[in-house]
Protein backbone atom coordinates (compact mmCIF):
# COMPACT_ATOMS: atom_id res chain seq x y z
CA UNK A 1 0.00 0.00 0.00
CA UNK A 2 2.92 2.38 0.70
CA UNK A 3 4.10 2.07 -2.89
CA UNK A 4 0.73 3.17 -4.30
CA UNK A 5 0.50 6.29 -2.11
CA UNK A 6 4.17 7.11 -2.80
CA UNK A 7 3.55 6.73 -6.55
CA UNK A 8 0.42 8.86 -6.35
CA UNK A 9 2.26 11.65 -4.45
CA UNK A 10 5.14 11.58 -6.92
CA UNK A 11 2.67 11.82 -9.79
CA UNK A 12 1.00 14.83 -8.13
CA UNK A 13 4.39 16.47 -7.57
CA UNK A 14 5.38 16.01 -11.22
CA UNK A 15 2.03 17.40 -12.37
CA UNK A 16 2.48 20.44 -10.09
CA UNK A 17 6.00 21.05 -11.43
CA UNK A 18 4.72 20.82 -15.01
CA UNK A 19 1.88 23.25 -14.24
CA UNK A 20 4.23 25.76 -12.55
CA UNK A 21 6.65 25.52 -15.48
CA UNK A 22 3.87 26.29 -17.98
CA UNK A 23 2.69 29.24 -15.85
CA UNK A 24 6.24 30.55 -15.53
CA UNK A 25 6.90 30.35 -19.28
CA UNK A 26 3.55 31.85 -20.30
CA UNK A 27 3.20 34.30 -17.41
CA UNK A 28 0.10 34.59 -15.31
CA UNK A 29 -1.82 36.76 -17.76
CA UNK A 30 -1.47 39.87 -15.59
CA UNK A 31 0.57 41.83 -18.10
CA UNK A 32 -1.08 45.16 -18.78
CA UNK A 33 -1.90 46.04 -22.33
CA UNK A 34 -0.66 49.29 -23.73
CA UNK A 35 -3.51 51.86 -23.69
CA UNK A 36 -5.00 52.81 -27.03
CA UNK A 37 -3.51 56.06 -28.31
CA UNK A 38 -0.35 55.92 -26.19
CA UNK A 39 2.52 57.10 -28.43
CA UNK A 40 5.81 55.24 -28.87
CA UNK A 41 7.91 55.47 -25.71
CA UNK A 42 11.69 55.83 -25.56
CA UNK A 43 13.70 54.52 -22.60
CA UNK A 44 14.64 57.40 -20.33
CA UNK A 45 16.92 57.35 -17.29
CA UNK A 46 17.58 60.60 -15.49
CA UNK A 47 20.36 61.24 -12.96
CA UNK A 48 19.89 63.81 -10.19
CA UNK A 49 22.56 65.34 -7.99
CA UNK A 50 22.52 67.93 -5.23
CA UNK A 51 25.84 69.68 -4.59
CA UNK A 52 27.35 67.05 -6.90
CA UNK A 53 26.15 64.15 -4.71
CA UNK A 54 23.56 61.64 -6.04
CA UNK A 55 20.06 62.47 -4.78
CA UNK A 56 18.41 59.30 -3.47
CA UNK A 57 14.73 58.65 -2.80
CA UNK A 58 13.30 61.62 -4.69
CA UNK A 59 10.08 61.54 -6.70
CA UNK A 60 10.44 62.74 -10.29
CA UNK A 61 7.62 63.76 -12.61
CA UNK A 62 7.61 65.03 -16.18
CA UNK A 63 5.02 67.46 -17.54
CA UNK A 64 4.53 67.90 -21.27
CA UNK A 65 5.34 71.37 -22.62
CA UNK A 66 4.89 70.86 -26.35
CA UNK A 67 1.87 68.55 -26.52
CA UNK A 68 -0.97 67.04 -24.59
CA UNK A 69 -0.04 63.74 -23.01
CA UNK A 70 -2.81 62.19 -20.95
CA UNK A 71 -0.68 59.68 -19.00
CA UNK A 72 1.49 60.36 -15.97
CA UNK A 73 5.25 60.25 -16.43
CA UNK A 74 7.55 59.72 -13.50
CA UNK A 75 9.89 57.66 -11.41
CA UNK A 76 11.83 57.53 -8.17
CA UNK A 77 15.58 57.96 -7.72
CA UNK A 78 17.65 55.09 -6.37
CA UNK A 79 20.71 55.38 -4.09
CA UNK A 80 22.78 56.51 -7.12
CA UNK A 81 20.36 59.34 -7.96
CA UNK A 82 19.09 57.45 -11.03
CA UNK A 83 15.41 57.41 -11.95
CA UNK A 84 14.01 55.29 -14.76
CA UNK A 85 10.93 57.05 -16.10
CA UNK A 86 7.64 55.21 -16.63
CA UNK A 87 4.42 56.20 -18.35
CA UNK A 88 1.35 55.43 -16.26
CA UNK A 89 3.65 53.90 -13.59
CA UNK A 90 4.02 50.76 -15.71
CA UNK A 91 5.29 51.34 -19.26
CA UNK A 92 9.01 52.11 -19.50
CA UNK A 93 9.83 55.29 -21.34
CA UNK A 94 8.77 58.75 -22.40
CA UNK A 95 7.23 59.91 -25.69
CA UNK A 96 9.06 62.28 -27.99
CA UNK A 97 8.69 65.92 -26.95
CA UNK A 98 9.66 68.62 -24.46
CA UNK A 99 8.98 68.19 -20.74
CA UNK A 100 9.30 70.21 -17.56
CA UNK A 101 11.02 68.14 -14.88
CA UNK A 102 9.76 68.42 -11.30
CA UNK A 103 11.49 66.80 -8.33
CA UNK A 104 10.16 66.25 -4.79
CA UNK A 105 11.93 65.06 -1.68
CA UNK A 106 10.68 65.94 1.75
CA UNK A 107 11.07 65.17 5.41
CA UNK A 108 8.08 64.93 7.74
CA UNK A 109 8.64 65.64 11.43
CA UNK A 110 5.99 64.33 13.80
CA UNK A 111 6.29 64.66 17.57
CA UNK A 112 6.23 61.33 19.39
CA UNK A 113 3.22 60.53 21.56
CA UNK A 114 3.84 59.70 25.21
CA UNK A 115 4.79 56.08 25.87
CA UNK A 116 1.81 55.66 28.17
CA UNK A 117 -1.49 57.21 27.17
CA UNK A 118 -3.89 58.48 29.80
CA UNK A 119 -7.20 56.68 30.29
CA UNK A 120 -9.25 59.84 29.74
CA UNK A 121 -10.55 60.12 26.13
CA UNK A 122 -10.48 63.91 26.29
CA UNK A 123 -6.82 63.94 27.35
CA UNK A 124 -5.91 61.46 24.59
CA UNK A 125 -7.70 63.65 22.04
CA UNK A 126 -5.80 66.72 23.29
CA UNK A 127 -2.44 64.90 23.00
CA UNK A 128 -3.09 63.83 19.41
CA UNK A 129 -4.43 67.25 18.42
CA UNK A 130 -1.21 68.73 19.75
CA UNK A 131 0.85 66.18 17.78
CA UNK A 132 -1.05 67.06 14.56
CA UNK A 133 -0.59 70.79 15.17
CA UNK A 134 3.16 70.32 15.59
CA UNK A 135 3.59 68.09 12.53
CA UNK A 136 5.75 69.78 9.91
CA UNK A 137 6.99 68.95 6.44
CA UNK A 138 10.25 70.25 4.98
CA UNK A 139 11.30 70.28 1.32
CA UNK A 140 14.86 68.99 0.93
CA UNK A 141 15.05 70.45 -2.57
CA UNK A 142 15.01 74.11 -3.60
CA UNK A 143 11.32 75.00 -4.03
CA UNK A 144 11.81 76.13 -7.66
CA UNK A 145 12.43 72.48 -8.68
CA UNK A 146 9.18 71.31 -7.03
CA UNK A 147 6.81 73.56 -8.99
CA UNK A 148 6.01 72.83 -12.63
CA UNK A 149 5.54 76.57 -13.36
CA UNK A 150 8.90 77.56 -11.82
CA UNK A 151 11.13 74.59 -12.60
CA UNK A 152 14.01 75.54 -14.92
CA UNK A 153 14.60 71.86 -15.74
CA UNK A 154 13.65 70.98 -19.32
CA UNK A 155 14.01 67.56 -20.93
CA UNK A 156 13.84 67.15 -24.70
CA UNK A 157 13.25 63.57 -25.82
CA UNK A 158 14.05 62.56 -29.38
CA UNK A 159 13.42 59.23 -31.10
CA UNK A 160 16.05 57.28 -29.12
CA UNK A 161 17.05 56.07 -25.67
CA UNK A 162 17.63 59.10 -23.44
CA UNK A 163 19.91 59.77 -20.45
CA UNK A 164 20.46 63.13 -18.81
CA UNK A 165 21.86 64.54 -15.56
CA UNK A 166 20.31 67.41 -13.60
CA UNK A 167 22.00 69.32 -10.76
CA UNK A 168 19.56 70.60 -8.13
CA UNK A 169 21.85 73.08 -6.36
CA UNK A 170 22.50 73.42 -2.65
CA UNK A 171 21.03 71.17 0.01
CA UNK A 172 18.13 72.93 1.71
CA UNK A 173 15.49 72.29 4.36
CA UNK A 174 12.57 74.63 3.66
CA UNK A 175 9.46 74.41 5.82
CA UNK A 176 6.40 73.67 3.68
CA UNK A 177 3.91 73.52 6.58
Amino acid sequence: MKNVSYYFSLQQLLLMILLLTVLFINGCGNERKRPQGMPKLYRCTLHFTQEGVPLADAIVSLHSVSQTFSWTLGGRTDENGMAEIFADSYFKGVPEGDFKVVVHKSEVVIPKPPEVLPQNEEEISRIFSNINRNRHEYSLIDIQFTDVKKSPLILTVKKSKHNETFELGEKVRVKIY
